[in-house]
């Protein structure tokens, strides 16, 4: 299933009745986060009462590292429950990688981790298709 712009419901809300959805959780020794609107989402469905396995795509446009570091934070507050009385400690990590995409070239000297330069030339869908294909294989998702 293919999302643009999702919004993940927050699963610690008492009234969601929803299996997949997100947590605020505290990382890096930071304040809670709550990072549960990426802009692409496709998540993948088995047959049975599995957990989807998700790729999360995040646009940015900052060259900052730390803001693509902050994209891979969706692989610790999306979560799935396989009912609504699961208790919390069983809940699923199902974003299997979550990537920043930006518009820099790699030559720019930015530490790569999890993050994809999609530079809007000439030939850049060849280019998002090859690392879309990489990225599926790599995750054995086709």
């Amino acid at each position: 299933m293919f999302h643009y712009d999702k919004q993940y419901p927050s699963l610690e809300n008492p009234f969601c009745l929803e299996k997949l959805g997100f947590v605020a959780v505290s990382l890096e020794g930071r304040n809670r986060i709550s990072k549960n609107n990426p802009d692409i989402a496709i998540e993948f469905y088995e047959k049975g009462d599995k957990p989807p396995r998700i790729l999360i795509f995040d646009a940015t446009f900052s060259n900052n590292p730390a803001i693509h570091r902050e994209k891979s934070y969706y692989e610790n507050t999306i979560r799935y429950r396989s009912s609504i009385d699961t208790p919390r400690s069983d809940w699923e990590l199902p974003v299997c990688q979550a990537i920043a995409v930006h518009p820099f070239p790699y030559e720019d000297g930015l530490f790569r981790q999890r993050e994809v330069a999609l530079v809007p030339t000439e030939g850049a869908d060849d280019q998002a298709e090859v690392w879309l294909r990489w990225i599926l294989k790599r995750e054995r998702l086709i």
